[in-house]
């Protein structure tokens, strides 16, 4: 999951396509990527959890596009494991909770918004959870658990979009960041190590990030959950995220030349200017007996570059 080894297809001779219509951000409004996410390591497995909320409290707007993990909270083995999430005026939006399970080749890690939710400045996303089943790290040693559903898609703000102020062509770029992680999880049970921040420095040209793809040591399995910034250094989630949930399957809202079909967050990119730094927190999900593991962050996007 995540590898990378060449620069896609579809970001060779790129254009950026404009988002449908319903996906554009308001005049007035900015909008910028961002994760609201929830844990559920305290629960019991094979239990019911009903009104679970996580509250909008950083005085912006959350509009939802995407919501990933669900295999990692609910029983997924015979599609028993099901969901129910409700609008910001508290009412259900589907008649019956949903399984979450397997399609005809692969486990369903990620359900689409359409076209998308708003949870307005100190609602709550509010949702249940019927048989649960939290994912876990196989490795031995003390629990460390992956449990975690996220609500991905843009906070928005009013304001004016900020403009380059001189004319540019996007020319493809990626910046890869190697990061070694050394140490588990926990010390001992309980005892939770600190996390490591790592910094991607941006050099000739201001940049433009549309997507991050992941290599790791094993890709079917997260080895770390991470907090994105943005150059402002400002947290782009409430909480750390499960690495793979970051992982887009192509660059957010472009459209594919193979497919004509836009696929991705479908978010507008995050601006990094020359000379700031993209940060990542990394926060180990592994046991002793999985060190070291080295990892690749591909940061996918593209150049400034005036003309």
């Amino acid at each position: 999951m995540g590898s990378l080894a060449t620069m896609p297809n579809q970001l060779r001779g790129m254009e950026r396509s404009p988002l449908p219509e319903c996906y554009r951000t308001p005049a007035g409004f900015i909008d910028q990527h961002y994760i609201y996410a929830f844990n559920t390591d305290r629960f019991a497995d094979g239990g019911t959890y009903t009104n679970l909320s996580i509250p909008i409290i950083d005085g912006y707007d959350l509009i939802v596009r995407r919501v990933k993990g669900l295999p990692s909270v609910v029983d997924i083995s015979q599609k028993t494991g099901k969901w129910q999430m409700k609008s910001a005026g508290s009412v259900y939006l589907s008649n019956l909770p949903m399984a979450v399970g397997f399609n005809a080749t692969e486990v369903l890690n990620e359900w689409l918004v359409i076209p998308e939710i708003t949870y307005p400045h100190s609602s709550q996303i509010q949702f249940d959870l019927h048989n649960t089943l939290r994912d876990t790290n196989p490795g031995g040693g003390p629990t460390i658990y992956r449990a975690q559903v996220a609500f991905c898609g843009v906070r928005r703000r009013q304001g004016i979009p900020p403009v380059a102020g001189y004319n540019y062509f996007l020319r493809p770029y990626i910046y890869n960041q190697t990061v070694t992680i050394t140490t588990a999880q926990q010390a001992s049970a309980g005892v939770f190590n600190p996390y490591q921040s790592v910094f991607t420095q941006i050099a000739d040209f201001d940049f433009e990030l549309w997507a991050i793809q992941v290599d790791q040591p094993d890709n079917t399995s997260p080895s770390c959950a991470i907090v994105l910034y943005d150059a402002a250094h400002v947290a782009l989630s409430n909480i750390p995220i499960i690495v793979t949930y970051l992982i887009e399957p192509s660059p957010w809202g472009v459209v594919l030349a193979d497919t004509d079909a836009s696929i991705g967050a479908l978010n507008p990119p995050l601006v990094y200017p020359q000379q700031s730094e993209i940060q990542i927190d990394v926060y180990s999900l592994l046991q002793a007996g999985q060190l070291p593991a080295t990892l690749t962050f591909r940061f996918i996007g593209a150049q400034r570059k005036p003309c």
